[in-house]
């Protein structure tokens, strides 16, 4: 029997038919795909591919491409939210503050948080971006995996 969700939308949710296909977590293509046990999905924004791994217990490659230099993005991030590889190695990510999430009434696909919380190729590419993005700051890899870790255990206390 298939089960009618209601109102999801409003709270970001992807909803097709009635079922939920997306919640940071889509069947849909985006930019940034989420391989986890050989199955390709895809997440709403870049920094989400360090909170998924932590939340799902899984090992998942990541494959982005930064929106100023057009390179492409590879991670492999480990189930406690770690990089093990980065492709370039100099990869930051943006994040965004309560400044633009207090202004933004559901995440998703587009939305204003997600879509300035991007994979960059390197700190300069990320802050050439971040100078017309007030309330986004750019953190390295280990700070995305800090912020993913409260994240996380914020969602599953």
């Amino acid at each position: 029997r298939a089960v009618t969700f209601v109102g999801v939308a409003c709270s970001g949710a992807e909803v097709t038919d009635g079922a939920i296909v997306g919640l940071a977590l889509t069947l849909r293509p985006t930019g940034h795909r989420f391989r986890v046990r050989g199955n390709d999905l895809y997440t709403w924004c870049g920094f989400d591919a360090f909170f998924l791994p932590i939340m799902l217990g899984e090992r998942a490659e990541v494959a982005s491409t930064c929106p100023v230099t057009g390179k492409p993005i590879r991670l492999t991030v480990e189930p406690d939210g770690t990089v093990s590889a980065a492709t370039p190695t100099s990869v930051v990510v943006g994040i965004v503050g309560e400044e633009v999430t207090s202004a933004c009434r559901a995440a998703g696909p587009g939305s204003p948080i997600c879509a300035q919380m991007p994979l960059f190729a390197s700190r300069a590419a990320g802050e050439r971006w971040q100078a017309t993005r007030p309330g986004v700051g750019i953190v390295d890899l280990a700070g995305a995996r800090e912020i993913a870790r409260v994240y996380a255990e914020g969602c599953h206390p």
